[in-house]
This record gives C-alpha cells, sequence and structure tokens, in this order.
C-alpha cells in the first residue's frame, strides 16, 4: 500500500470527570428510629454523578464535609454538628448524635451537594427510655411455711422493649 491509498478516520472521544459522590441512598425511613438521649447509626450508600453505587468506604468522613452540607431541622438539641459520617467494615453509616435531645419528635436531614442536589432523611426520634415493664422470670413459690423465704426474678424491660439500665 502507499501513502495515497491509506484512508483517515476520526474519532471523538469525550472524556468524563472522575466519579464522585454527588447523592446519598437511604434505607427506608420506617426500618430506623433513634432514642432521645442516644446515638444511631444510619447506613449510607453514595452514588456517583453518572448514577452508579459507590464502594463503601469510597467517601471518608473528610471528604463527606467537603462533598455536602448538612442542614438538620425539626427538633431542638440537634445540629448538623451531631451528624457525622463513619466508614465501617461492613459499610458506610450516617452518625447521628442525639444525645442532647430530650423529646420526641422527628429529625429531618438533608445531605446537600455542590450541584444543590438533596438527599433526604427522616429519622423518628422516640421519647428517652424508662422504666417499663417487669418481665417475670421464675414465679415465686406457690406455697411458704412460717418463717420461709421465697424468691421471684424478674428483669425490667425499658419502653423499647429491652433490658432497662439505670445509669
Amino acid at each position: 500500500a502507499n501513502a495515497d491509498d491509506a484512508q483517515n478516520s476520526t474519532y471523538k472521544i469525550k472524556v468524563l470527570d472522575a466519579p464522585v459522590a454527588s447523592s446519598v441512598k437511604f434505607p427506608v425511613e420506617s426500618d430506623y428510629h433513634v432514642v432521645a438521649g442516644e446515638v444511631k447509626d444510619i447506613p449510607v450508600t453514595f452514588v456517583e454523578q453518572y448514577g452508579n453505587e459507590l464502594k463503601k468506604g469510597t467517601v471518608t468522613s473528610d471528604s463527606f464535609t467537603n462533598l455536602f452540607s448538612i442542614v438538620v431541622t425539626g427538633i431542638d438539641g440537634i445540629n448538623q454538628n451531631d451528624v457525622s459520617l463513619i466508614n465501617e467494615e461492613d459499610g458506610d453509616y450516617l452518625r447521628v448524635d442525639a444525645s442532647n435531645v430530650s423529646d420526641k419528635g422527628t429529625i429531618k436531614i438533608k445531605l446537600i451537594n455542590k450541584n444543590d442536589t438533596e438527599s433526604t432523611f427522616n429519622l423518628e426520634v422516640h421519647a428517652p427510655r424508662n422504666a417499663n415493664k417487669i418481665n417475670i422470670i421464675s414465679d415465686p413459690s406457690s406455697s411458704i411455711m412460717v418463717g420461709q423465704t421465697t424468691s421471684i426474678k424478674f428483669e425490667i424491660l425499658d419502653t423499647e422493649g429491652t433490658l432497662w439500665e439505670d445509669d
């Protein structure tokens, strides 16, 4: 072949920006709540600008604060400083610290990226834990003689149905 017979082809290649988290996928809201005065970790998945989910740990706590503004509304005792990202071996979590919240209600958490895309999660706050129910583990003897004692084993459950621990 000689140079006069050669054919030229032109290709256009579009170079895309590197993937970066642009939104957050939250779990079903009704599956999660926090008790006033406690901390709750909510699993999250980050989605990049092309619509693909990012691998866990891709967004670190440092990059999270650079990528998203946090707006927290709805209840007293909590603000944007009480919401942070933590990376665990099993996934990424939004940690919501409601330790200064004393009433029940709903916390609305908005994560806003640099392009003003919002990801929102409403987190129900349950009333603070209180002793709520006595659960009999073993009944006392059905009859006792004068001078004898009997015992009953029980546990106290809180308003969330877990073992009550009074500090």
